[in-house]
């Protein structure tokens, strides 16, 4: 991938998780369509769902680790509650992004990765047990933290009022 073609697809996901956060049951093809640029940056949906997880994973692995500071002594049962904390703060803070990832999960689309999301949370966690009761321990601490998730996509926030003048104005053309 060429860098500007690199910078056109984190340009359109940016656009695209906006306006899917804005909605209540956001649909990707339907998100890809309105954003200009996003189609063609994004020919196959199974790409922007992989880069709207790297995003989500990325956010919540810098909340983890903020959260964690220099001990990482922690006791599992410690780092289980800042990893269930993270996650939830961070569906907070992208509810459209986790929209679509939970959407293409529940229609079966790319399982393995799904599976691998639940690793890294298990690991984040400080989990030692290998191979699928990993991903169970991912899958409990996920459930969990879907319990204290507040915002969901569509519900309005201050953080969409004090945007800026260019978030607007990129949200106007977004939409």
């Amino acid at each position: 991938m060429t860098w500007d073609a690199y910078h056109r697809r984190q340009d359109a996901l940016r656009d695209v998780l906006a306006l899917a956060d804005r909605r209540d049951e956001p649909s990707l093809d339907d998100l890809l369509d309105t954003v200009p640029g996003a189609r063609q940056a994004y020919p196959d949906p199974d790409l922007a769902l992989l880069d709207a997880q790297m995003a989500f994973v990325q956010r919540l692995r810098g909340s983890v680790d903020l959260a964690l500071g220099d001990d990482l002594e922690d006791v599992a049962t410690e780092r289980e509650e800042i990893v269930v904390r993270a996650w939830a703060e961070t569906a907070d803070a992208m509810p459209g992004a986790r929209a679509l990832l939970d959407a293409a999960e529940s229609e079966g689309r790319l399982a393995a990765t799904f599976q691998r999301e639940r690793a890294i949370l298990a690991g984040l966690a400080g989990s030692t047990v290998h191979g699928p009761r990993l991903v169970e321990h991912g899958d409990r601490i996920r459930r969990k933290a879907r319990r204290r998730v507040t915002r969901r996509a569509g519900d309005p926030t201050d953080a969409t009022v004090r945007q800026g003048l260019f978030g607007r104005l990129r949200d106007a053309l977004a939409a």
